[in-house]
């Protein structure tokens, strides 16, 4: 199956070119789902972008592989050295990924290791766990703050919710080894409560009972902690 967008238009780094690499995965039968640090911008959190990020279903890593290829995104050519895959780097590590530029990365993550608790994942899936990134209930963008929510015009987007999202982040510090991406994960709630929950926009009764109980203890630690400074 061909492409109908042949090679992917990368000069800007924006919605634009994440929803095309989103139209190409679904093009080839793929669904998929926004990750990363760009996901954590359409919630409003400030956040540093070197990454495109999607999580797809684990059997369909290849396919999204093979669907990206010929779209003008580069392969890596030095895994020693790419940061993208590095051994220490701080948070985990993709399955799969093409470079922009020696900086900038467009990255797969399997469902298995990221949003495993949900169902698996079709190209239909919205739902009280999936929203669109063009949802009205995500915040627009403010100076200071991260991108906001995509517009209409850009090509369907999906997104876990913020319950899920944190979620994703309290059972990976459950399921960690010891030092194992710990700290990025207490980082990425850190920023949910201080953004997502502080704008309003977590229901945090959406939350499984073990998370929401690990979540308000994380959120009392805190308090008292920075009361105690």
């Amino acid at each position: 199956m061909e492409n109908s967008l042949a090679a992917l238009d990368t000069t800007t780094i924006d919605e634009n070119l994440v929803g095309s690499i989103s139209q190409i995965l679904n093009e080839h039968g793929i669904p998929s789902v926004q990750w990363g640090n760009y996901l954590l911008t359409l919630y409003g959190v400030p956040s540093i972008v070197d990454s495109i990020d999607f999580i797809v279903p684990d059997s369909l890593i290849p396919n999204a592989t093979h669907a990206l290829q010929p779209t003008g995104l580069l392969a890596c050519t030095e895994p020693s050295t790419c940061t993208a895959i590095a051994k220490n780097r701080a948070s985990p590590i993709p399955k799969s990924h093409f470079h922009i530029d020696s900086e900038f990365t467009v990255s797969l993550y399997e469902q298995s290791t990221t949003l495993w608790v949900l169902p698996s994942l079709t190209q239909s899936t919205q739902s009280v766990d999936i929203i669109s990134a063009s949802d009205s209930r995500l915040p627009t963008k403010r100076p200071g703050r991260g991108h906001g929510r995509f517009r209409n015009t850009t090509f369907p987007v999906q997104i876990p919710t913020a319950h899920r999202l944190l979620e994703s982040y309290v059972r990976s510090i459950a399921i960690a080894r010891r030092g194992s991406y710990v700290g990025f994960f207490l980082d990425m709630i850190t920023y949910v409560e201080e953004h997502v929950d502080g704008d309003g926009l977590l229901d945090v009764s959406g939350l499984e009972g073990r998370c929401r109980e690990f979540y308000e203890g994380f959120i009392g630690f805190r308090k008292t902690y920075y009361c105690a400074s």
